[in-house]
């Protein structure tokens, strides 16, 4: 068996993670041996450059964050290191005594002991928590005829050791975004405890935005496991959007910028605000200085109270006829979840939603709900959830017109459905404007246009978007962005979700900054600038 090779290994629970309380702070951890170099790297996705020659170290028996901005290039090499993208020429990276210069592929990165937990987390939601935690060593051993009472009871004490109680017998995609992070976790955390050789060998756990959907409870069981890690010799790579929890983490910090690294320095000594400044290139204003406007809810013609989501905790809101509303955050901030729940797309534990007058508890409300009470949803993925790529525009964009255009016996009026979608196509600019063609057949930003058009189409009551202009070209961008204020000057209320700062500064009239499923600030007149927007958003709680 060669130098690195995966072996089937009996999983020993208990040995990794013990009770530990967090540390106040990370002073007194020694650094290691050098685990994981990456040296001038670069990646780009056609024009745009992800990566500018960026380097990095992470020593064993240490915590080393990565932090940077949506778009910065952390999620681009991490992606790297796990064999999903190949780096550009020039760059390579060296793992222990191994110097790769052509790209990871994934069962590499395992066998130099690199593990990963992604933002998506790596699951497959079909499969029982027991499948997801050791399909790696399932796939080695290839066995038939597995014991499955004795291979749960494995997950079951494996768990139990990283004071995570879950059934291992329950699909993982039933479990609550925060159980489905921590068994994520343990698998990766597990997998460098039972890698070959790991009694001699140290490896490095990659969290990517592990901590974004985790409650206190949780995050504090992960920092726990992450203690031990170093504590074992291992590295880890920390990235996080929230930059308290870095410098409470982190022994060392590097922080992209526009796919370059900006600062590479130590945390000791450093404060939040340092981190901030790092991170967005300007000095956050004191919060004494910053003025604040109550709108109040006269007039509102959308109100929900105490919303409780999985990330959510009793947000309440309103929107007025004809107002812009922008909500934001970082991601786990549950500022997406808050538009899925008012579109349908996603059940709310509780609350209650108020549309002119009349109220829903939201534990009842559905996208059939929301369709009947006039809600216009534009969800993020509008690929899987607003269209269908194989068939034509005109049967996308028809699905919300064929109630009007039938006649008194239900027959449907062809020629006048048709002559509104050609209209939509002109209207929203959509290229080219063949009604015929497959959606899937057209570019993004086109799609989108179609995505919108067909939801605007139905004169909603209330519109909500999520991430409307993302993946689109500045063309499309500023087509969209140009046909919410339309329907916002008809008296139309439009709750934008977004990410984009510079987005909500240039269509809303009043921005939501959610951190931790509880808002942050109220950002109104003068203060809806781009600056302030995302300041707020990197700005610890008050």
């Amino acid at each position: 068996m060669g130098p690195g090779e995966l072996t089937p290994s009996e999983l020993r629970s208990g040995e990794l993670c013990s009770a530990l309380p967090a540390r106040a702070t990370n002073a007194g951890r020694a650094p290691g041996a050098t685990l994981l170099q990456v040296e001038d790297l670069s990646k780009a996705f056609g024009s745009t450059q992800a990566l500018d020659n960026v380097s990095l170290t992470v020593l064993g028996g240490q915590v080393h964050g990565l932090v940077g901005e949506n778009g910065s290039g952390k999620s681009t090499l991490v992606k790297i290191l796990a064999g999903y993208h190949a780096p550009g020429p020039g760059g390579r990276i060296v793992v222990g005594d191994a110097v790769v210069t052509g790209g990871l592929a994934g069962v590499h990165s395992r066998q130099l002991g690199l593990r990963f937990v992604h933002q998506d987390l790596g699951i497959v939601p079909e499969l029982s928590v027991t499948e997801n935690l050791f399909v790696d060593r399932f796939a080695a051993e290839r066995r038939l005829g597995l014991r499955w009472q004795r291979e749960h009871a494995k997950a079951a004490a494996l768990l139990a050791s990283f004071g995570v109680e879950v059934d291992p017998r329950r699909p993982i995609g039933s479990l609550p975004a925060a159980e489905r992070a921590m068994v994520a976790i343990v698998r990766a955390a597990e997998g460098l405890r039972t890698a070959p050789g790991s009694s001699e060998r140290r490896g490095v756990l990659v969290l990517d935005e592990a901590t974004a959907s985790l409650p206190e409870a949780a995050r504090r069981r992960l920092r726990a496991v992450v203690d031990e890690v170093v504590g074992l010799g291992h590295g880890v790579l920390f990235v996080s959007h929230f930059p308290d929890e870095v410098l409470a983490w982190a022994d060392h910090v590097s922080v992209l910028r526009d796919g370059r690294v900006v600062a590479d320095r130590p945390t000791a000594g450093m404060t939040e605000g340092d981190l901030i400044e790092l991170i967005i290139g300007r000095r956050l204003q004191d919060r004494s200085e910053l003025a604040r406007q109550d709108v109040g809810r006269v007039g509102s013609a959308l109100a929900v109270d105490n919303l409780r989501g999985r990330e959510v905790m009793d947000f309440s809101f309103a929107v007025r006829a004809g107002e812009i509303l922008g909500l934001t955050g970082l991601v786990g901030s549950g500022y997406d979840e808050v538009c899925q729940v008012l579109g349908g797309a996603m059940p709310a534990r509780a609350g209650t939603l108020e549309l002119e007058g009349r109220r829903w508890p939201l534990q009842a409300w559905s996208s059939r709900r929301a369709v009947e009470e006039g809600m216009g949803f534009v969800p993020q993925d509008r690929q899987r959830q607003a269209s269908s790529p194989r068939l034509t525009v005109s049967e996308n964009i028809s699905l919300s017109l064929l109630g009007r255009h039938r006649g008194p016996l239900g027959l449907l009026r062809r020629r006048e459905l048709r002559d509104e979608v050609t209209n939509l196509l002109s209207e929203y600019r959509v290229v080219p404007p063949d009604p015929e063609l497959p959606l899937g057949s057209l570019s993004g930003g086109n799609q989108q246009k179609v995505v919108i058009a067909k939801a605007m189409a139905a004169c909603p009551r209330v519109l909500v978007l999520l991430e409307p202009t993302q993946g689109v070209d500045v063309g499309a961008r500023n087509d969209i962005l140009a046909k919410l204020r339309d329907v916002a000057r008809q008296g139309t209320p439009v709750v934008c979700g977004s990410t984009d700062a510079s987005q909500l500064e240039e269509v809303c009239d009043r921005v939501l900054v959610l951190q931790r499923g509880k808002m942050a600030a109220e950002l109104t007149g003068p203060e809806v600038n781009e600056d302030r927007i995302v300041e707020e958003t990197y700005r610890s709680p008050a």
